[in-house]
């Protein structure tokens, strides 16, 4: 089983939480206690799959990365997550424009995302010979 979300290393980029004013001014805020996790803090589905009785648990991996957007790459990334499909047209195109114009005065141009996929590789369960 593959996963994959948005982390926050420790020297990450401070574009996200700069434009979490713009979210909340859309009412799209984080809830109040929302997850950050960095790297390797993800919750593993170990014990879910474990307690099907269906599989063994062979490995889990994490591997963690970051990937540099431009505005036009960052945005056409959010629009494939269900929370900015979702949202309101005009909310959607003002959070666009943020993101368009606050990365426009960057010298890099550039956001950074820190991506914290996970890998969990369950084997077949031996001991039932009906799975």
């Amino acid at each position: 089983m593959w996963g994959a979300q948005h982390v926050f290393p420790a020297d990450g980029d401070p574009f996200f939480d700069e434009l979490q004013e713009v979210y909340d001014a859309i009412g799209e805020a984080l809830p109040e206690g929302a997850p950050r996790p960095a790297p390797g803090e993800l919750p593993e589905l170990t014990a879910e799959i474990e307690e099907s009785d269906q599989f063994d648990i062979v490995t889990v991996e994490d591997f963690d990365w970051t990937v540099d957007y431009d505005a036009e790459a960052y945005i056409n990334l959010l629009r494939t997550f269900s929370g900015h499909i979702a949202m309101a047209p005009l909310d959607r195109e003002r959070l666009f424009t943020e993101i368009r114009q606050r990365l426009a005065r960057r010298p890099s141009g550039t956001v950074r995302r820190g991506w914290g996929p996970s890998c969990t590789s369950p084997g077949c369960d031996q001991a039932d010979p009906d799975i």
